[in-house]
């Protein structure tokens, strides 16, 4: 989880920098790149988390840090609809 946050800071900074800068075009095509790699590598390591993070909800159902992570977690990836689950049982809690 947190080398996935790492991560996606390091996506946040790409994205202000493609922001706030003109970007000549092999430089844009670079952090794009750049970006697409970052993505793909912030998914696979939010893949490998989640038997962990799962299997401490087993173990301690009402573990706020760990809905948490979960809700935020898919909220990066779009999934919306799984984000809201969490957030409703940590509301519930």
């Amino acid at each position: 989880y947190n080398k996935a946050v790492s991560i996606i800071q390091q996506i946040d900074l790409l994205d202000n920098k493609a922001g706030s800068e003109t970007l000549d075009e092999s430089s844009e095509n670079s952090n794009r790149s750049r970006h697409d790699t970052l993505k793909a590598k912030r998914d696979i390591l939010f893949n490998k988390a989640f038997p962990y993070l799962n299997k401490v909800l087993e173990i301690k159902s009402d573990d706020i840090n760990t809905l948490t992570a979960l809700s935020k977690i898919y909220t990066i990836m779009g999934n919306t609809e799984m984000a809201e689950q969490f957030q409703k049982e940590i509301q519930n809690k």
